[in-house]
């Protein structure tokens, strides 16, 4: 009988995405957990991810965390050639795409109403289709505040974050999202939706960011002025997030890795309980 090879399962899916009750997506669900029931290991980048898989029929024995990383050292070195001002506005930076589902509609909705209680800027990073009907949205008071840097190469994104404030990511949704780890290698604290997978692991509410229940303008003035009502707490903040996103390291996403070929091949690689930690919880 020919040997069946082991096979692990990877993917950003977000289980609170992965509500759609029609015939297609009840059918993908039930191909998905055929394979699941027949894959050695999954490798979840984080606790929604996981949720995600569970749901679909993995059980303790397969899951082997290896949660979504960027170079952390790297994005603050980058990061740190860029210097904030402490005198002049606070600095509020959004990167990435300019599509509908980013919502950057949004934020910019709040901000035009921001400008006029707060001693603000905005930089945006990044470029797509929306970027006329978005700039054409905006107060001439707002449009006087908001720097639209286009897309850059990323260093040159990290150098942006470098002389941020605050991040915000007003995306409607995104299965993890991973530059909001990179605003917290950068030392910036994090608004984003519940949506954003990367939120639900990353974000501490009132400690290395905020967290949007509903994303709309309301409440995203709302959670801005907040952010705003301290500039030493919001630095302390950007050291906390900082301090959070060193456990989510390229480090620990390897050894989930190897946890996972270890147990698939014991023989073939025999086990070495100092560098595989069979598994382990998502939150850091």
């Amino acid at each position: 009988t020919r040997a069946r090879i082991p096979f692990a399962l990877r993917s950003d899916s977000n289980a609170l995405l992965d509500t759609r009750n029609n015939w297609k997506s009840n059918l993908r669900r039930r191909l998905v957990r055929s394979i699941v029931s027949r894959a050695h290991a999954v490798l979840p980048v984080g606790s929604m991810n996981r949720l995600f898989w569970e749901n679909l029929g993995a059980i303790e024995n397969q899951i082997f965390m290896a949660p979504y990383a960027v170079d952390n050292a790297l994005v603050a070195r980058f990061a740190s050639r860029a210097e904030r001002d402490p005198l002049g506005p606070v600095r509020l930076i959004y990167v990435g795409r300019l599509l509908p589902r980013k919502g950057v509609d949004v934020l910019l909705s709040a901000f035009n109403s921001l400008v006029e209680v707060e001693d603000v800027q905005l930089t945006i990073v990044g470029d797509g289709p929306e970027r006329a009907d978005l700039m054409s949205m905006q107060t001439p008071t707002a449009r006087c505040r908001t720097i639209w840097k286009g897309k850059l190469p990323n260093q040159q994104a990290m150098e942006s974050l470098g002389e941020s404030d605050l991040f915000v990511l007003p995306s409607r949704y995104e299965p993890w999202g991973l530059v909001v780890n990179e605003a917290m290698a950068a030392g910036l604290p994090v608004i984003a939706h519940r949506q954003v997978g990367a939120a639900i692991d990353l974000i501490v509410p009132d400690r290395t960011g905020w967290i949007a229940d509903d994303l709309s303008p309301e409440t995203m003035f709302h959670l801005l002025r907040q952010a705003l009502v301290d500039r030493e707490q919001l630095k302390e903040m950007g050291q906390r997030a900082q301090d959070r996103i060193a456990a989510w390291s390229i480090k620990r996403t390897v050894d989930g890795m190897v946890a996972a070929i270890y147990d698939a091949c014991p023989t073939m690689y025999p086990i070495n309980p100092a560098r595989s930690p069979r598994r382990e919880v998502t939150h850091a």
